[in-house]
């Protein structure tokens, strides 16, 4: 079974592997999954919820090899190990270098080590391709965030989006040794900054955010956006 967070890239990323997967913690409801990844999985055991699974409904769904979330599963490792061999993997906070990673290593475990490295190779390509056809200058800093109505929350350079850019290319709009004298956010990769209680500061490192702010123009502030200062 795959459990921990891989509703989405893990779980397609079983599916391009061809790996049959008996079960998924998929907080027993199958519309958590979206209807294309139902579609590549097929029919499959709940095996209950990504942060506690039930070890009865995995021990059920017969499984020849178990993929447990790093973090989150290694309490239940023994209890997993005596059903079948467990391995661990970084899901749940994993980022974007993390889950390239990962996937090697897991197509290298069900022995499609061959595939994996093609699907890989794609993939760069993919991105060298998508970042020859980005029409702004990537030369211009970029931060990818969140508005919320008192923070922006940014997607630091560790974080799964700020990795992805800059593989597509893009500059950090903020410095690595920057994002260390800003608020952590949720105890994971994101940083934010206040947006109604410091607008002074905002505007100091963030102009166009501020202007939008003000004129509540040309960025919608519940939307994600790509900012570039």
């Amino acid at each position: 079974p795959c459990q921990g967070s891989c509703r989405r890239r893990r779980l397609r990323g079983f599916a391009t592997l061809d790996v049959n997967l008996t079960g998924i913690a998929d907080d027993n409801n199958v519309d958590n999954l979206d209807s294309e990844t139902r579609k590549n999985v097929g029919s499959y055991q709940s095996v209950g919820h990504r942060q506690t699974p039930s070890v009865d409904d995995i021990k059920n769904a017969e499984p020849q090899v178990i993929f447990a979330d790093e973090d989150r599963h290694k309490s239940i490792f023994e209890d997993l190990n005596s059903i079948a061999p467990t391995v661990l993997v970084k899901s749940f906070d994993a980022d974007y270098k993390q889950n390239k990673e990962s996937f090697d290593y897991i197509a290298k475990v069900v022995s499609k080590q061959d595939e994996g490295k093609t699907i890989l190779d794609n993939h760069e390509k993919e991105i060298k391709d998508l970042s020859s056809k980005v029409r702004i200058d990537k030369d211009v800093a970029t931060i990818a965030g969140v508005v919320t109505d008192q923070d922006l929350i940014i997607h630091a350079s560790k974080s799964y989006v700020g990795q992805l850019l800059e593989d597509v290319g893009f500059k950090a709009g903020i410095s690595k040794e920057n994002e260390n004298d800003l608020p952590g956010y949720m105890g994971a990769d994101y940083h934010k900054l206040p947006l109604l209680s410091g607008l002074s500061s905002c505007f100091a490192l963030c102009p166009l955010l501020y202007f939008s702010y003000q004129k509540k123009t040309s960025i919608a502030l519940e939307r994600s956006f790509f900012l570039c200062i």
